[in-house]
C-alpha cells in the first residue's frame, strides 16, 4: 500500500504541483549526509534514472545541490520525509467501520485522544488499512493516522524551496521503508506474504517498520543508534570520530574489539526491537519471520550474524534497489550498489512518481 498522505503536506498540492509526471527524486534528508534517486516511470516500469549522495558540510541546501549535481539530476520534482518523536505521530487506530468519505470527519472528532499538540496546530491525514476477518465479523475498520505540526511542515517546505527545490509530498521516513519494500514486489510483479520487519539502523536513530506483505502494521522510532557506537569506540580507541567512521567500514584485525565495544549498545536496541515485535504479536497474532536490514550502521562486519544471534530472528542486508531498473547511461551502478543499504528511504519516496 503506498500510503498518500496527503493532508500532512500542509495542502502543497494548491501550490501549483504537477502530480501527473512521470518523473520524481526521493530525498533523504539525513544527520550526515543528504541521498538523492530519481526514478522514472516508463511505461508500467520503473527505472532509476538518477542518483547522488553529499555530506552535510556547511548548510544543508549547499549539500542538496551537490547530491542534484554528482547524479546528474535535472528534476526539480522531490518527495522527502520528516520524523522524530517531538515532530510526528504515526497511530494504527480501531474503529467503527464507516465509508471512505466520511473517514476524514470521523478521525478529526478522535483527533484529541491521539495528538500531544493543540489540534489547531497540526496537520494530519489518515487512511483505512486491510480489515482482518475478526475486524470484519465486528464491523471495525483498522486506520493509519499520520500528524505533524504545522509549523515543521512549513519549515521542511521552505528548506526545499530555498533550494530550488519543489515539493510533492512530505512524508514519514519509516512509511517510505515500506514503500520501497513494496516497489520491489511490484516490479517483479508478485506478492509478499512473509511479516517482515525492515530495520534502518542511522546515525541518529533505528526505525522499524513491520510489514505484513506490503502492508504496514507498526512503526517506531529508537533513539540509540549508530553514533553512540561511534562515540564508545572513539573514546576506547582515542581516535578522532572521522577516524572511527573510517575504521568503521575497515575494521580489519578490529573487528572482535569493537563490536566487543558496541555490544551494549546493541543489546538495547535490540531489546527494544524485541519489545516492538512482542506488541506487535500481541496485537494482531502474527510473528515476525524476518529482519531486512538497511542503514549505514549495517555495513560494520558480522553485525546481521549478531543481530540475527540477539533476535532469534534471520537478518539480512536489503538492498532496496535490488529489482529496480537501473539507467546504466545515467547511473553510476557500482556507487549506487556500494551505497545501496543507506536508499531505503529514498528510494521509498521516489516511488510515488
Amino acid at each position: 500500500m503506498n500510503y498518500e498522505l496527503k493532508e500532512l503536506f500542509l495542502g502543497l498540492n494548491y501550490m501549483g504541483l504537477n502530480i501527473g509526471a512521470k518523473v520524481l527524486v526521493g530525498l533523504d534528508i539525513g544527520s550526515s549526509m543528504v541521498k538523492a534517486i530519481e526514478l522514472t516511470k516508463v511505461r508500467k516500469k520503473i527505472q532509476i534514472t538518477g542518483f547522488g549522495i553529499a555530506p552535510i558540510k556547511r548548510n544543508v541546501n549547499e549539500s542538496i545541490i551537490e547530491a542534484f549535481s554528482s547524479g546528474g539530476i535535472d528534476s526539480r520534482r522531490v518527495a522527502t520525509a520528516i520524523s522524530g518523536r517531538s515532530e510526528t505521530v504515526v497511530k494504527y487506530i480501531t474503529l467503527p467501520n464507516v465509508q471512505n468519505e466520511e473517514l476524514k470527519s470521523i478521525m478529526q472528532g478522535e483527533l484529541d485522544k491521539y495528538i500531544p499538540w493543540d489540534i489547531n496546530e497540526c496537520v494530519f491525514d489518515c487512511q483505512k488499512m486491510t480489515a482482518t476477518e475478526d475486524e470484519k465479523k465486528a464491523n471495525k475498520m483498522k486506520v493509519l493516522m499520520v500528524a505533524s505540526k504545522k509549523n515543521v511542515i512549513m519549515s521542511h517546505y521552505q528548506l526545499l524551496t530555498a533550494a530550488g527545490l519543489k515539493s510533492k509530498v512530505i512524508d514519514i521516513e519509516a512509511l517510505a521503508l515500506g514503500n520501497a519494500y513494496e516497489l520491489g514486489f511490484k516490479q517483479r510483479e508478485t506478492i509478499a506474504e512473509d511479516v517482515t520487519a525492515i530495520i534502518e539502523i542511522g546515525a541518529t536513530k533505528v526505525n522499524i517498520n513491520i510489514m505484513s506483505g506490503t502492508e504496514s502494521y507498526f512503526t517506531r522510532e529508537i533513539y540509540t543508534a549508530g553514533d553512540e557506537m561511534t562515540g564508545a569506540i572513539a573514546k576506547k580507541f582515542g581516535a578522532t570520530v572521522e577516524d572511527i567512521e573510517k575504521m568503521k567500514r575497515d575494521p580489519k584485525e578490529a573487528v572482535d574489539p569493537i563490536l566487543e565495544i558496541i555490544d551494549p549498545m546493541l543489546d538495547s536496541i535490540t531489546s527494544d526491537i524485541t519489545l516492538s515485535f512482542d506488541y506487535f504479536e500481541n496485537q494482531f497474532d502474527q510473528k515476525v519471520r524476518k529482519v531486512l536490514l538497511c542503514g549505514g550502521t549495517v555495513r560494520f562486519p558480522r553485525l546481521q550474524d549478531v543481530l540475527s544471534q540477539k533476535l532469534g530472528i534471520p537478518c539480512s542486508i536489503w538492498d532496496p534497489t535490488e529489482d529496480i531498473e537501473i539507467d546504466a547511461a545515467k547511473v553510476d551502478i557500482k556507487k549506487l550498489k556500494n551505497n545501496s543499504m543507506i536508499l531505503g528511504i529514498c528510494l521509498g519516496l521516489a516511488a510515488r512518481v
